[in-house]
């Protein structure tokens, strides 16, 4: 497997996930694992164990009695919270010791906490008609949030002056940056990033959503529905402020990317009124995480 014709393996400087971290993944989504058993897993690193403590005490949850050990914080928090929390830590943790050279990595950071939480929220906005699978894509899309632009980072890390170059050719035909690095490369950022969630062994779904997410309304009918609520995630986070390129678009969005959503016919005051609320409820969730990863 590669990365912009690089074997993987062979990336410098690469981050790997964590052994705990996969398992963790893994057992949430297996019905047939106990919170007992999640908690064990969870035990074996430290870190996530005093944060994953420390939420679960915290006044957000309701933590009045406390809470000493981790199998009653997993029954508290749920165990979709718990994967939250976990790939949260481990992403923030990954990303403050990358070397890079164009990115801001604050206002990256930002982007994707804005987008994975609106893209979970969004799903409660779904028409009735897409609700049939509601709980997988709440359980999924968060994540695929935080990790939509991980290809982004890893582009600019490893191709510092071909990353430059396209991206102030898509600021100059006035393209996004995908458009145009899949013109003149004949791929771009997010497929080369899918590559390396594979790689990682990241569930199918999240990764599915992310490599469809650029053009949803080619993805295959099983993620249709996921890439097109994460395209809208980044069209709303970019929209409410928090964009990851401030004088460039990364994607392009459908005309008709909020026709699966209850709010489609709200008039132009409902809809700002709305993503104002976006705005206030991410800002609290952005310094909410950042409290959580500096305790």
């Amino acid at each position: 497997m590669t990365f912009y014709g690089k074997p993987i393996k062979e990336l410098e400087q690469l981050p790997s996930v964590p052994i705990v971290l996969n398992k963790i993944l893994t057992a949430i989504d297996d019905n047939s694992v106990s919170n007992k058993e999640v908690a064990q897993i969870i035990g074996f690193d430290p870190i996530l164990t005093a944060k994953v403590l420390s939420l679960a005490n915290s006044a957000l949850f309701g933590g009045r009695a406390q809470i000493n050990e981790i199998s009653a914080a997993v029954t508290r928090l749920g165990r979709s919270e718990i994967k939250n929390i976990a790939m949260t830590i481990y992403i923030a943790n990954m990303i403050s010791g990358l070397s890079l050279n164009s990115i801001k990595i604050d206002q990256f950071w930002k982007h994707s906490l804005a987008t994975g939480f609106i893209s979970r929220k969004l799903v409660s906005y779904l028409d009735s008609a897409d609700k049939t699978s509601s709980y997988e894509l709440e359980n999924n899309l968060y994540i695929a949030g935080l990790l939509h632009d991980l290809g982004f980072v890893f582009w600019d890390m490893y191709m510092p002056l071909n990353f430059k170059k396209i991206l102030e050719t898509s600021i100059a035909e006035n393209e996004t940056i995908a458009f145009t690095e899949k013109k003149i490369q004949n791929t771009n950022y997010v497929e080369e990033g899918a590559k390396i969630l594979r790689y990682w062994s990241l569930p199918t779904n999240i990764v599915s959503y992310i490599i469809n997410y650029s053009n949803p309304e080619k993805a295959v009918q099983k993620y249709k529905t996921g890439a097109y609520i994460l395209n809208a995630g980044t069209y709303i986070s970019n929209l409410t402020g928090f964009k990851n390129v401030s004088n460039a678009e990364m994607i392009r969005h459908p005309e008709n990317i909020m026709d699966i959503f209850t709010f489609k016919d709200y008039s132009e005051e409902d809809i700002k009124d709305l993503f104002d609320e976006f705005l206030g409820q991410s800002k609290l969730f952005i310094a909410f995480s950042e409290m959580i990863m500096s305790s």
